[in-house]
């Protein structure tokens, strides 16, 4: 083993063979080839942590007057950062490896500046582990860029830790702070955890927290603390109970809250109690709108139409349709406590069909309250013929299979008529 110390400053490259070029004056090293058992050292230098890279052969590059720069290890190489404790951060080390390592550093050898990783590179951090054909470290910017190169060998880009993992074309994410974006077929799966296990991730109530949760998007923006936002056909779901599908989903992770905007639609499993038999089973909703925002600690989840087209809750049970659905969950959120529709109401029963300006579902006394002036109730006979009523209310309930309408005072033609045919909603 033969150790050769550079002339500008303290650098340690040791291999069994090595062989050195100078510059004319015999000034600086220009270049350097090493074989079997390359090693070497860059010591810490302030807040610039020791690094080791180890490899079957080194052949570095430099310039007159500058010293090597440049340095290209192959065979295997492998890298470690040593960083040690300052404050309340503990000490802390990042190892990875490659079948090439293309560095770049300050003259002479010095601090690293960019690591460019070849063919199978692995990146560890802590519980953080990134894998990808290519990944290039960014030093000063702390930054991992993980790519499919062209050419080289390895497993497509993935970032893993005990909470989620990652999967997409290309990944960037930062070692100290785990700020992370991807984009292109972008796909995350976020693990369940335990309650009090360290970093516990907090999913919205309406999702079961026992089982994964899938995430597929074309972009992702993850703040390294909280909140990741996926963007470009994202679609959440689990397992096949729970869905939601919109241009944009917004998660954060410490609340449980949930946005969602663009052409949202969700699918989600309701313990709905049969008024006949008093059987409890889930059933599925589903909805539709332009928003959703889902708050965990209230247990709400409102939905609203920004355009033409009005929100929509289609379940076993009945349709809704307003300018704003807000779903009220009890504490566990797989069970209904109230529904609320707002502005251009609609509701669709078994044999009725009413609009008015708001709606307000118990599921205590499984009772449907419309409001609006008028009211417009059409209600179909066990014949099968259709009469409407007006009025200022109509209060349904669905255990009894009755409704009421009361009246408007001094409104011209209120009244209950038969209509010839009846509308669209109760032709089946």
């Amino acid at each position: 083993m033969f150790a050769f110390e550079l002339v500008q400053g303290v650098r340690p490259v040791s291999a069994v063979n090595i062989d050195i070029g100078m510059s004319p004056d015999g000034a600086t090293v220009t270049s350097l080839h090493a074989v079997d058992k390359a090693q070497v050292n860059l010591p810490a230098e302030g807040e610039t942590p020791a690094r080791e890279i180890t490899s079957v052969t080194l052949h570095a590059t430099g310039a007159p007057g500058q010293g090597l720069q440049n340095a290209v290890f192959e065979g295997g190489a492998h890298y470690r950062e040593i960083r040690p404790a300052t404050g309340k951060t503990p000490a802390s080390e990042r190892k990875a490896s490659a079948q090439k390592l293309i560095v770049d550093t300050k003259p002479g050898f010095g601090p690293l500046e960019r690591a460019d990783f070849r063919g199978h590179a692995h990146f560890e951090n802590g519980k953080t582990i990134a894998d990808a054909p290519r990944a290039v470290y960014v030093i000063d910017k702390d930054v991992l860029d993980l790519s499919n190169a062209q050419g080289e060998p390895g497993k497509a880009p993935t970032v893993t830790n005990p909470q989620l993992t990652v999967d997409a074309l290309n990944i960037h994410v930062s070692p100290s702070t785990q700020r992370l974006s991807a984009d292109t077929d972008v796909r995350s799966t976020i693990r369940p955890q335990k309650r009090g296990e360290a970093g516990e991730t907090r999913m919205p109530a309406i999702l079961k927290r026992d089982k994964p949760v899938n995430v597929s998007s074309n972009r992702l923006e993850y703040d390294g603390v909280a909140e990741a936002t996926y963007s470009g056909n994202a679609s959440l779901w689990q397992g096949d109970q729970s869905r939601i599908d919109g241009g944009t989903i917004v998660l954060n992770e410490k609340t449980g809250n949930l946005k969602a905007s663009v052409g949202v639609k969700t699918k989600m499993f309701l313990v709905d109690t049969d008024p006949k038999t008093k059987e409890r089973k889930p059933t599925a909703t589903h909805v539709t709108a332009d928003e959703l925002v889902y708050d965990d600690a209230k247990r709400t989840a409102v939905y609203t139409a920004t355009g033409k087209t009005l929100a929509e809750m289609t379940s076993p049970q009945a349709k809704m349709v307003g300018r704003r659905l807000d779903l009220f969950l009890k504490e566990g959120g797989n069970e209904l406590e109230r529904a609320e529709a707002d502005a251009e109401v609609t509701v669709t029963l078994p044999a009725m069909v009413a609009t008015g300006k708001h709606l307000i579902y118990t599921a205590a006394t499984d009772t449907y309250v419309l409001a609006g002036e008028p009211v417009i109730s059409v209600k179909k006979d066990e014949k099968g013929a259709c009469k409407e009523t007006r009025g200022t209310t109509m209060t349904y309930n669905r255990a009894t299979d009755e409704s009421f309408v009361s009246g408007i005072d001094g409104l011209a033609g209120f009244n209950s008529k038969p209509l010839d045919a009846c509308p669209a909603a109760l032709r089946n």
